[in-house]
């Protein structure tokens, strides 16, 4: 995505639900930036939320497979 549209109120909520995002802007605020990680608490929450259902889907997918 482009910074210019980062700047925008749409852009802003997709970088905020897309977990690959998520992730990249926290250790940039973590490493580059001296944030600590507690400041960080929003794109940890997403992070997490995407884990928990990929979790989820991958032991709904694997219970239908028979050996």
């Amino acid at each position: 995505m482009g910074p210019s549209l980062r700047q925008s109120t749409v852009g802003r909520f997709m970088d905020m639900i897309n977990p690959f995002g998520a992730s990249l802007n926290m250790l940039d605020s973590v490493v580059v930036d001296s944030q600590g990680i507690l400041s960080q608490i929003l794109p940890l929450g997403v992070l997490l939320c995407y884990a928990g259902a990929v979790m989820w889907f991958l032991h709904l997918a694997t219970r239908r497979i028979e050996l």
